[in-house]
C-alpha cells in the first residue's frame, strides 16, 4: 500500500510540475515584447572627467618625453663613435647619471596613469617601446625586471601607441596637436 501511494504521489507531482510549466509558459507568452535590436561595439565613450585627467596628463608627460627622445637620438648618435663595448656603457652610465640627477625627482612623483601616458607618448615620439628601448640600451634582463615590477603596479612597458585602433591613444594625439599648435602659434 505504501508502494502504490508513492508511485502515484510521484505520478502526480510529475504532473503538477507538467502543468506549471504549462500555464507559466501560456502567461509568459501573452506579455512578450519584441524589443528593438541593439549592437554593442565594446567601446565605451569617455567622459568629460576622464578626457580632462588625460588633457593634464599630456600636458604635464608631454615636455619630458619630447625631451627623451633627443636624449635618446643624441645616444644612438654619440655611441656609434666608440669603438669598445667598455666606452660605449661609460657613455651610456653618464648620460643616464645627468638624466637622473635632472628629472628623477619630477618623474617620480608621476602618479600611474600620468606614467602610462608618458610612456605612450616615449613610443610616439622614439618609434620604440619602453620595453625595447631599455633592453637596448641596458639589457634584456634589466628590461624584464622592470616590467615585473611595472606589473604589480598595473603598468607595461611593452605598450603601443596606436590612434588608429586605440580611443585613449586619439585623445593623446589630439592633445599632443593642441600643444603643438599652441607651440608653433608662440613662435610665429
Amino acid at each position: 500500500m505504501i508502494i502504490f501511494k508513492k508511485k502515484v504521489m510521484k505520478k502526480l507531482k510529475i504532473i503538477f510540475v507538467f502543468l506549471f510549466i504549462t500555464i507559466s509558459n501560456l502567461t509568459y507568452s501573452q506579455n512578450y515584447v519584441e524589443l528593438p535590436e541593439v549592437i554593442i561595439n565594446g567601446t565605451k565613450p569617455y567622459t568629460e572627467e576622464i578626457k580632462t585627467k588625460i588633457r593634464l596628463a599630456v600636458y604635464l608627460t608631454y615636455p619630458y618625453a619630447r625631451y627623451s627622445a633627443k636624449v635618446l637620438k643624441e645616444v644612438h648618435q654619440g655611441s656609434e663613435s666608440f669603438n669598445t663595448k667598455r666606452e660605449k656603457k661609460r657613455y651610456l652610465k653618464k648620460r643616464e647619471d645627468d638624466l637622473r640627477e635632472a628629472f628623477e625627482d619630477k618623474i617620480a612623483r608621476m602618479n600611474s596613469f600620468e606614467g602610462k601616458v608618458f610612456m605612450k607618448l616615449v613610443h610616439r615620439f622614439n618609434g620604440q617601446d619602453c620595453y625595447s628601448i631599455i633592453k637596448e640600451l641596458k639589457s634584456g634582463f634589466n628590461a624584464r625586471i622592470y616590467q615585473t615590477v611595472l606589473f604589480f603596479y598595473r603598468g607595461n612597458l611593452k605598450q603601443n601607441y596606436n590612434p588608429d585602433v586605440e580611443q585613449f591613444d586619439r585623445y593623446i594625439e589630439k592633445y599632443v596637436n593642441e600643444i603643438e599648435n599652441n607651440i608653433s602659434k608662440n613662435n610665429k
